[in-house]
């Protein structure tokens, strides 16, 4: 039995289950996405089905609110949070009256920060273009803060006693690495780190 035979056989064995237990599945919920090297030129014309109906066919989808295509990139993770956080972020600077660096700071750490740093142990990106891009939200809003518009980022950002959202994602993927190794959280650590 090929491959694509097996999955919709799996499909249709959960599709009787669900039915018996009168817990329907809803077939505009479900999409496929063919995952690959971004030089395959392979073109999946399998439909799969679930109660008579055909799956749509997507490049790019979201699981718990991150995002990932199908060459299991986070790109459009990133793009949509750095629009998302950039909106924020002005609307922040519009429809506050005051213009003082330390409230306002407490309201980008508030509405916008949670944004670029939901999920970060998942998707941090290594590309440095990713990480200028993402980083660029808060030296925007920065600069645009009364009195400091003059001095450099990391004199901004000192200034403001905060740090620089990369070294939060990093101090973030060090702590999940401590809880792995110490067994706060249910993860293995011998399948990600090797001891020394």
């Amino acid at each position: 039995m090929k491959l694509h035979a097996a999955l919709q056989h799996c499909l249709n064995v959960i599709c009787v289950w669900s039915d018996a237990q009168q817990l329907r599945l809803s077939p505009s919920k479900f999409t496929v996405m063919h995952i690959g090297p971004r030089r395959s030129n392979q073109t999946h014309t399998f439909p799969y089905i679930i109660n008579g109906q055909v799956l749509l066919v997507t490049d790019c989808v979201a699981d718990l609110g991150v995002m990932y295509d199908n060459h299991l990139s986070f790109s459009p993770h990133i793009n949509k949070i750095v629009n998302n956080a950039s909106r924020r972020a002005s609307l922040i600077l519009k429809c506050f009256t005051t213009r003082d660096p330390l409230v306002l700071m407490k309201a980008f750490n508030t509405f916008v920060r949670p944004i670029v740093e939901y999920a970060t142990v998942v998707w941090n990106p290594s590309a440095k273009t990713s990480i200028r891009r993402i980083e660029a939200v808060l030296k925007r809003f920065t600069k645009r803060l009364h009195g400091l518009h003059n001095l450099s980022y990391n004199a901004r950002l000192e200034a403001l006693n905060e740090h620089s959202l990369e070294s939060r994602r990093i101090r973030a993927d060090l702590t999940f690495c401590y809880k792995m190794l110490h067994g706060v959280v249910d993860i293995d650590c011998q399948k990600f780190l090797k001891p020394a």
